[in-house]
């Protein structure tokens, strides 16, 4: 979902300046100045890239706001415009949500009545019958309702082209990156081919079969919500089918599996979540036949 707010409505303008009494259009070059010079996040500042991402509660990053430092501008510099973009993406990489929002600030007057003023000024030229809110010039906060669990959001902050796209020294962007902690515990149900490597009773007589169906819990990263490589499993096991657990084969089971998938998510390969594969160890209860320990290589999908 797409969302745009306008704390008011873009309209074309001249380059403005302040001098004299008020404010006066001025045809000349100004400065744009760089984001970074004046601009912060807080409470909590978020990391450069999306790799070096923050993890907060989400009643933290539910405080976030963008800090416009005022005294750092010159007077010279005069009305500064940006554009604040926020996207939240779900831990599937799926786009959650992205919220637009456009404000402006300038340097900070003396006398509070000659800020005010100059606010005013600033708005009606903006658009006549634009609206714009006293607290915004220093403060703008940052929406994010409905999290979802592991969400990564990140925070830009850079010159709006609308204003800036003819200006010398345009400005650099500035993006702070988070992500919101959820439940350390996912679960999710998979479809195996086991190939048995080793059984504790050795055969005696039983069929493995080809299935097996069981639900597995995955341990997440406190920090990071990535899944541990070892994860744990029950349902069906040693059958031709899902469903056909019987005296003829099969049974029930645990199971511990080592995921190379998991590890290798750990070096940074991508690979899709709906599958796994390494090595497990399976405690096994068949009908009809003593229980044993099993020991077993196996691919899964999770349908």
């Amino acid at each position: 979902m797409i969302r745009i707010a306008l704390p008011f409505v873009l309209a074309a303008a001249p380059i403005l300046a302040v001098g004299g009494t008020g404010i006066h259009e001025e045809f000349s070059s100004r400065r744009v100045v760089r984001v970074s010079d004046y601009v912060r996040i807080g409470p909590v500042s978020g990391g450069g890239s999306e790799g070096r991402a923050r993890t907060l509660e989400k009643r933290e990053l539910s405080r976030l706001a963008v800090y416009f430092l005022r005294d750092s501008l010159k007077a010279g510099d005069g009305i500064q415009f940006v554009r604040i973009t926020v996207t939240v993406t779900a831990a599937d990489g799926s786009t959650h949500d992205r919220l637009v929002e456009r404000a402006f600030t300038f340097p900070r007057a003396a006398d509070p009545e000659d800020e005010n003023r100059l606010l005013r000024d600033y708005a009606r030229i903006i658009h006549p019958l634009g609206f714009v809110s006293r607290r915004r010039i220093d403060t703008v906060e940052v929406e994010l309702p409905d999290l979802p669990d592991w969400a990564r959001v990140e925070v830009r902050v850079e010159p709006d082209d609308e204003y800036a796209a003819y200006a010398h020294e345009r400005g650099n962007s500035t993006e702070w990156h988070y992500r919101a902690r959820g439940s350390r515990f996912d679960g999710a149900f998979y479809l195996g081919i086991p190939k048995v490597l080793y059984d504790s009773r050795d055969r005696d007589g039983l069929d493995y079969g080809r299935t097996s169906a069981n639900y597995r819990l995955f341990w997440l990263d406190a920090e990071t919500g990535e899944r541990f490589p070892v994860n744990v499993g029950f349902g069906s096991y040693g059958v031709r089918t899902p469903i056909d657990v019987s005296s003829a084969g099969g049974g029930f089971a645990f199971s511990a599996l080592l995921d190379v998938f998991e590890v290798g998510r750990r070096f940074g390969l991508r690979i899709t979540e709906k599958v796994n594969a390494g090595i497990e160890v399976v405690p096994f209860f068949p009908v009809n036949h003593p229980p044993r320990v099993l020991l077993a290589l196996r691919v899964g999908i999770a349908p």
